[in-house]
């Protein structure tokens, strides 16, 4: 199981929320903000999260792809 940051999301969501509050005076505003701002923050790390993985995991297989060639070209020499 890999590492991720996504729960960060939850936290710029709550402060999304507070500068709401803060600007429009609403607790009810802020609250939606908070809630919205938390899923949304969330789901965009992790699929960035999951873009990344998906890439590096497509470079290391082409890096074993390109030694494993090499070697067999060192072996048949």
């Amino acid at each position: 199981m890999r590492k991720t940051y996504a729960y960060n999301g939850i936290i710029i969501g709550m402060l999304l929320g507070l500068g709401a509050w803060a600007m429009t005076g609403s607790g009810v505003a802020g609250i939606a903000v908070a809630i919205v701002g938390s899923v949304v923050s969330f789901l965009v790390i992790r699929g960035i999260e999951n873009a990344l993985y998906k890439g590096a995991e497509k470079a290391g297989e082409a890096i074993t792809r390109k030694l494993d060639e090499a070697h067999r070209r060192k072996t048949q020499a």
